[in-house]
């Protein structure tokens, strides 16, 4: 019996992909619409396969904490930051500490909690220099 090359790295993550995509995909349109768990995973499979039919042969890169959920997140860092911490160890807005508290909160580094909060003082700077 003639053996078979090992999948590549690259099969093995596709198929990885695919089946959570598809096992994410349907629990959400059985949850959220009552579908049918068959019908659910046969509707994912099929956004699984359109989307390697669109993009075949492309390689792109998906970072943490994409697009809108990105943008809601480091807005809600913003806004806490602004803001007292409630709870026996309180910190005060606009500090440290409060940094430290946020990074931990939301699974980031210290420093990323200072990025996210720096750009927003920059864009706020940009458009008080465009309004004089």
């Amino acid at each position: 019996m003639p053996q078979t090359a090992p999948e590549s790295r690259h099969v093995v993550k596709l198929r990885a992909f695919i089946d959570s995509l598809t096992a994410i995909g349907a629990d959400k349109l059985v949850k959220g619409l009552g579908l049918e768990p068959d019908a659910a995973k046969h509707a994912m499979l099929a956004v699984a396969n359109s989307l390697c039919e669109t993009y075949k042969g492309q390689t792109f890169y998906v970072p943490n904490g994409v697009g809108a959920f990105r943008s809601a997140k480091h807005e809600a860092i913003r806004e806490r930051y602004a803001t007292p911490a409630t709870g026996p160890d309180v910190s005060r807005p606009f500090t440290s500490e409060r940094i430290e508290e946020l990074a931990l909160e939301f699974g980031l580094s210290e420093r990323m909690v200072r990025v996210i909060v720096s750009r927003r003082q920059t864009e706020l700077a940009r458009q008080a220099a465009r309004t004089t």
